[in-house]
């Protein structure tokens, strides 16, 4: 049997297999023990309201971050490409920069969840 295990939040923290006798060992430790045989489509994540589950809104605050460590990891891959040494044509460096700073643009958009991430330059050294 499938049980989702809701936390005092109302959210399914986790779904596990066990027998009924497991799952009334432990719903004391839970706001809810939840036979998964009449609601299958429940997910980790989900909010249990006592009769059923829905979706969890978007954590957009956690999308945003996600978003600036991947921005940040670009960037920092990109590094290279700044230094002085590095033979690029004055052309590729501009490139460079302004892909550099699209990626620091990233964030001016209004949805994390469609970010639109610029294209990287060709990469072809002199």
């Amino acid at each position: 049997m499938k049980f989702a295990l809701v936390n005092s939040d109302s959210k399914v923290e986790n779904i596990i297999e066990a027998d009924q006798q497991f799952a009334d060992s432990i719903k004391d430790d839970w706001l809810a023990v939840v036979d998964l045989e009449t609601f299958p489509q429940a997910n980790i994540g989900d909010l249990w309201d006592g009769s059923t589950f829905t979706p969890a809104p978007p954590d957009y605050d956690l999308q945003w971050k996600i978003v600036r460590a991947m921005r940040n990891q670009k960037l920092q891959e990109s590094d290279w490409t700044q230094f002085a040494d590095v033979p690029l044509t004055p052309e590729q460096r501009a490139e460079w920069v302004t892909y550099r700073q699209e990626l620091r643009d990233v964030t001016n958009q209004p949805d994390p969840f469609h970010i639109i991430w610029p294209v990287e330059p060709n990469q072809q050294i002199v």
